[in-house]
C-alpha cells in the first residue's frame, strides 16, 4: 500500500498541466435568438502559436443587432481562468468593457462596433495557454 502512494505521488508531481484539444475553444455569441461565432485571432496553445491581424481585418460578417442587447458570451471547454473584453476604437486603441453573466450590453449609439475578446487559461498561476477572438457588431 506504501508503495503504491508514492507511485501515486510521484505520478501525480510529473503530470503537466497541458490544454486538450490542437487549437483554443470556439466562442459563441447568443444575440436572442441567434448563435454567432467569434473569429479565432492570435493564440497561443500548447506549444504551438498563431498570429493574426487585428479584429477590424479579419471579420467578416457583422451581425445586426438593436441598441442595448443583452449578448451572451459562451465559450467551450476547457473554461479560461481569466477573460477580458475590449471595444476596438479609433487607430486599434481600445477600451475595456464589464463583463456580467459572462455577457455584455450593446451600445445605444447606431454604428458598426468591433470588439476584441481575450481569455487566459493558467495552471498554478502559470498561463498554459491564451486566446484572442474577434467579432463585430451593427447596432442599428
Amino acid at each position: 500500500m506504501k508503495r503504491f502512494i508514492i507511485v501515486l505521488l510521484l505520478l501525480t508531481g510529473c503530470s503537466t498541466g497541458t490544454l486538450e484539444g490542437q487549437k483554443p475553444p470556439q466562442l459563441q455569441l447568443i444575440i436572442e435568438d441567434r448563435v454567432e461565432q467569434a473569429v479565432l485571432g492570435t493564440y497561443c496553445w500548447g506549444n504551438q502559436c498563431e498570429d493574426a491581424l487585428p479584429p477590424k481585418e479579419i471579420v467578416e460578417n457583422i451581425s445586426k443587432v438593436q441598441p442595448n442587447t443583452r449578448v451572451q458570451l459562451k465559450i467551450g471547454a476547457p473554461l479560461p481562468t481569466d477573460v477580458e473584453l475590449t471595444e476596438v476604437v479609433e487607430d486599434q486603441q481600445t477600451i475595456t468593457l464589464k463583463i456580467e453573466e459572462q455577457s455584455f450590453i450593446t451600445p445605444s449609439k447606431p454604428g458598426t462596433y468591433y470588439y476584441n475578446y481575450s481569455a487566459w487559461w493558467k495552471v498554478d498561476g502559470a498561463v498554459q495557454g491564451d486566446a484572442h477572438y474577434a467579432f463585430a457588431l451593427e447596432v442599428e
